[in-house]
């Protein structure tokens, strides 16, 4: 010992977060380092491991250690803090003990002598014992734990690429991580919809995103295979069962990305059951509102629309008839020049206002109708989940009296499981009946509104609400000429009913339902 006169340090952490504790690295470092000097040694090298479990072998710092040693031409004293720092199992530390003794040099802890007696030996080894003690319990208690935040729906392990991991009342929720979940999203849709009609086409679009990995800032080293797990990964949906765990099919604490039918879809496309159907044109598109609504006034075909671009790459927006066998197919119409048209037809529907009062009463019943209907789905709902609640009772009853019958205690538990992947599935679809989107008063102000004053809601609402527009104001498609304009449109009787010498809101009804319309809301 008194040969000895240079130290190397050898400090270790099992977890980031133990680096900035009482007995992290630092602090580990500095007691090491007075006990050298009291003795008056000199401190050769410092190696720091962080985040490496006492129970881990291959240990990078370690295997530096021991490659400095290995070339050293003198003899050091290796000083620890204690020995749990050493290892936290008794083959290993005496493993790493006798490595260090045989190459000549000597081990330390500032917490505890090493002897080389037999007594000495034997002190040792409970300590180390005590070590592999104290991390195997820790581990249990860590894993358990783990399991119950499980069970409870907030997943603790690594957050899903595009999702990152925040703390919410000392819980681990996963919300989007932007842009990536963006990325991912279009991604996981467009595979779905057939927009990305391979995995190749999905790993080309991502290529360019520049997509993160979880709550690093690193960039994603993208592979085939990566592309293959995003695709499969249920967690986007937010619901999923955890097998390992035997933790059933339950709703996370994950903002789902996908709703189940799109993750099912994608994986029947995966397994070679693609049933989607090329979508050849947006069939909503907000710059064509009228399209498929208007038709040609030379042969009645359905006008459809285009949007060739310039050299400059403009596109110039145009409706046009395609039916070959019209004289007007391939004339294009400039869609403001039809929009213009329309909305002069539009400014012309004028109703009696004094009559506003029958649409208010005629919306009241109309919503109160709506309103029932959508309590009675919600009704229906519950029933659903009340049904499989009584079931899964009567199975778990039955699973307590078959402990000794691992054959029927097994097909209970397959289930159970299976009743609550169920009752997951119903509650969720109770979850998505959307509520009324309007209060009844603001029902009533809309339908006025739309009365008055129709070519409002058709310039300033969405592509929806201009639906509605034609729907509600038209009983038939119109018929349009680029030089004559639109032909004299056939009113839809809701404006008929506002007339003082029509009938009232029977009548009405029962003429609406005598006419239905393809896009009637």
């Amino acid at each position: 010992m008194n040969e000895i006169t240079k130290v190397i340090i050898y400090c270790r952490v099992s977890s980031k977060k133990q680096v900035n504790d009482g007995n992290g690295l630092d602090s580990q470092e500095q007691i090491c380092r007075t006990w050298a000097r009291k003795r008056g040694l000199t401190i050769e090298q410092v190696f720091r491991e962080e985040g490496v479990s006492g129970g881990q072998e291959n240990r990078p710092e370690l295997n530096k250690m021991f490659g400095f040693l290995d070339k050293a031409k003198e003899k050091y004293l290796v000083l620890f803090f204690d020995i749990s720092r050493i290892a936290r199992d008794t083959t290993l530390f005496w493993e790493i003990h006798n490595r260090i003794v045989k190459r000549g040099h000597t081990i330390e802890t500032t917490q505890d002598k090493l002897e080389n007696s037999p007594l000495g030996k034997f002190l040792t080894t409970i300590q180390a014992a005590h070590s592999q003690l104290f991390r195997e319990e820790n581990a249990i208690r860590t894993k358990m734990n783990m399991i119950e935040q499980a069970k409870l729906g907030f997943w603790i392990m690594r957050s899903p690429m595009g999702l990152k991991e925040v703390r919410i009342q000392s819980r681990i929720h996963h919300i989007r991580k932007e842009p990536d979940a963006e990325y991912i999203k279009e991604a996981l849709v467009g595979y779905a919809n057939d927009r990305f009609k391979t995995q190749k086409d999905v790993f080309d679009y991502l290529c360019d995103k520049r997509l993160t990995i979880y709550n690093d800032n690193r960039p994603v080293h993208l592979t085939m295979n990566t592309v293959k797990n995003i695709l499969r990964n249920e967690k986007y949906t937010g619901c999923f069962a955890y097998q390992h765990w035997d933790i059933p099919y339950q709703k996370w604490y994950i903002e789902a990305l996908i709703d189940r039918e799109t993750y099912q879809r994608i994986q029947d496309k995966l397994n070679g059951k693609n049933t989607v159907k090329e979508r050849k044109y947006n069939t909503q598109d907000e710059q064509y509102p009228l399209r498929r609504w208007v038709r040609c006034a030379e042969c009645g075909h359905k006008m459809t629309a285009s949007a060739p671009r310039s050299k400059s790459g403009k596109p110039h927006y145009y409706y046009n008839c395609y039916n070959k066998n019209c004289s007007k197919c391939g004339v294009v119409i400039r869609v403001a020049d039809m929009h213009s048209d329309f909305e002069n037809v539009l400014s012309t529907l004028t109703p009696v206002k004094e009559l506003a009062g029958a649409a208010a009463e005629l919306t009241i019943q109309i919503y109160n109708e709506l309103t029932a209907d959508l309590q009675a789905r919600i009704n229906a709902s519950q029933a659903e989940i009340n049904k499989l609640e009584q079931e899964k009772e009567k199975v778990f009853i039955t699973l307590t009296q078959s402990i000794d019958t691992p054959e029927v205690a097994q097909m209970c538990k397959e289930r159970i499981a299976a009743l609550n992947t169920r009752i997951q599935q119903a509650k969720d679809k109770k979850t998505d009946i959307e509520p009324a989107p309007m209060s009844m008063s603001d029902a009533i102000n809309s339908v006025i509104g739309f009365i008055h004053n129709p070519l409002a809601l058709w310039q300033n609402g969405t592509y929806t609400d201009r639906q509605g527009v034609l729907n509600l104001c038209f009983s038939e498609p119109m018929f349009y000429d680029k030089a004559k304009k639109f032909r004299t449109p056939k009113l839809s009787p809701i404006f008929a009913v506002f007339n003082k010498n029509l009938g009232n809101s029977e009548r009405w009804r029962a003429q609406k339902d005598s006419n239905p319309q393809p896009f009637d809301p």
